[in-house]
């Protein structure tokens, strides 16, 4: 039996960690007296925008094709050449929204 390296293992993994920093900023500790630098907001933003840049990354990947053939329809289509970019810009932009966004202050 042949295991998958592409398959769902990897995906689940990616949410097994991100279930464990959700879990971790919810527990709200403070090391050294310090305010931590990122909240949960902070942290969502963060994998919005990588989910956001992953799902462009697919896009620009695109379909399954025959390699032995030039198809310059696939090859040159809208969304390789231009959705797909504008997404992982957005995602980047999103990225640095999460970073620069500065956490509210609990009273």
């Amino acid at each position: 039996m042949r295991i998958s390296v592409d398959g769902p293992p990897r995906l689940l993994t990616f949410f097994y960690i991100a279930a464990l920093i959700m879990q971790s900023m919810s527990q709200k500790k403070k090391i050294s007296g310090l305010p931590a630098l990122f909240n949960r907001e902070n942290y969502i933003m963060m994998l919005v925008g990588v989910a956001v840049m992953v799902i462009g990354l697919f896009l620009m990947k695109g379909g399954k094709s025959d390699p032995s053939q030039f198809n310059p329809k696939e090859v040159y289509s809208t969304t390789r050449t231009t959705i797909a970019p504008i997404l992982i810009l957005i995602g980047l932009a999103i990225e640095v929204l999460a970073i620069f966004r500065k956490p509210k202050t609990e009273q």
